[in-house]
């Protein structure tokens, strides 16, 4: 916290007590206090890549993408490409909109280390995003686990609508409507089921 001069002091001034201290102040929405930490820390630890994300992250929170993007290329200069710097460069895409270019992101961090459990859940968020509930739906299924509750009860219900959609959709083949309609209803019930046994309290959802 400041001290009486206005000047940023921490109890802990490691590496790792400053990002303690900047995660807790991002976590609380300070975010110009988390930035004020990780300024601190990156001038005290200029050779720690880490430290250097956290701060393009907490530039990230506030839209400061100009800003946050010359971190970004000072980290790819100086340390190269890992997992973390394409997770963090998959969220500056995300914070803009630019979601196609945000699932290239995601899949650089697959290629780094195809186990990322963070980057297949961006990766099945990204792809529900773009209007593709159905293929998501399957990365899910595939990736059992990397999803919150709160993610998988989205594209659910996404996929959902998205089936019930597709089976409204007027066609003269009668057997293919029937199987749409048939899906629809299948995922239909899967999701009330999922609802009333993870969320049974989300009247909104069940309707």
């Amino acid at each position: 916290e400041p001290d009486a001069k206005g000047v940023l002091v921490c109890a802990d001034n490691s590496l790792a007590g400053l990002r303690e201290a900047g995660g807790q102040a991002r976590k609380a929405g300070q975010w110009t206090l988390a930035e004020q930490i990780f300024q601190r820390a990156v001038a005290q630890f200029p050779d720690q890549p880490a430290i250097r994300l956290d701060l393009a992250v907490v530039m990230i929170d506030q839209q400061q993408f100009a800003q946050a993007k010359v971190q970004l290329d000072n980290y790819r200069r100086r340390f190269g490409e890992s997992e973390p710097f394409w997770l963090t460069r998959g969220y500056w895409h995300d914070k803009q909109g630019d979601f196609f270019n945000s699932l290239t992101a995601y899949d650089n961090a697959l290629r780094i280390n195809p186990r990322s459990q963070e980057a297949w859940r961006q990766k099945i968020i990204t792809v529900n995003v773009l209007g593709m509930p159905d293929k998501a739906l399957v990365l899910a299924r595939e990736h059992p686990g990397v999803l919150h509750k709160e993610d998988e009860l989205r594209l659910r219900m996404d996929s959902a609508a998205y089936a019930v959609r597709a089976a409204m959709v007027q066609d003269d083949n009668r057997v293919l409507r029937q199987e749409r309609v048939h899906s629809a209803i299948s995922l239909c019930d899967e999701t009330l089921h999922y609802i009333e046994q993870q969320f049974p309290d989300k009247q909104i959802a069940k309707q």
